[in-house]
């Protein structure tokens, strides 16, 4: 029990770790330190079932180190730095003000938040500008914000295609649609919410407004 606790509690700490600080330690070095602490732990099982005495601190460092290495690995290799040939190294390299195509999937059913839509659209092929040509793009998620101005009285006045895409019924649809890279602004304060680095652990390429 002590040492799924400190497993446990070291995995959730190597997570925050990793969301919070620059770490200097390469992915490799951080994989390492997994496999020893693995490797002491399984050591020390096998004392235990040969009925020899087993240090508390030595179970305890050893469920730490596995538990908070595989926490930040986990953490970086899913925040870590696009390929260049990537959509979401793409999304990156673009400035906010630039206008790009895409189509894709609606591949859950569309939220409503406040005053926008948001859409999990796995994207099949982009055009970066109208004079290029389509590229396809290998099944990358993005969050897609719609703003449809809800009320008053142009709303049943406009374009039904953005009410349409909103409705449950639009799960599955393959939607084309102008829209712009969404960049969220540099997160300062120690445990402030870093919803970009959140998006990427979640699998998804970018946003777009």
């Amino acid at each position: 029990l002590i040492r799924t606790i400190s497993l446990a509690t070291s995995f959730v700490l190597g997570i925050v770790t990793a969301l919070n600080f620059d770490l200097p330690i390469p992915l490799s070095g951080f994989l390492i330190l997994a496999v020893f602490g693995t490797i002491w732990g399984v050591a020390q099982g096998a004392r235990e079932q040969a009925w020899k005495e087993t240090a508390l601190s030595a179970v305890v460092l050893a469920a730490a180190m596995t538990g908070f290495s595989l926490g930040v690995w986990r953490t970086e290799w899913h925040t870590r730095t696009a390929p260049s040939n990537t959509l979401k190294n793409l999304l990156q390299s673009l400035p906010e003000d630039a206008r790009l195509e895409i189509e894709g999937v609606i591949s859950t059913e569309p939220e409503l938040r406040h005053n926008r839509g948001e859409i999990q659209l796995t994207v099949q092929r982009i055009r970066p500008k109208k004079t290029e040509s389509w590229q396809p793009v290998d099944n990358a998620r993005v969050l897609l914000r719609v703003y449809p101005e809800w009320g008053g009285e142009r709303d049943a006045r406009l374009n039904p295609a953005l009410h349409g895409i909103l409705s449950p019924k639009a799960y599955g649809w393959t939607i084309a649609v102008e829209t712009s890279p969404l960049k969220e602004r540099p997160v300062l304060n120690f445990g402030a919410f870093d919803m970009e680095r959140f998006l990427r652990q979640k699998g998804f390429a970018g946003q777009l407004n």
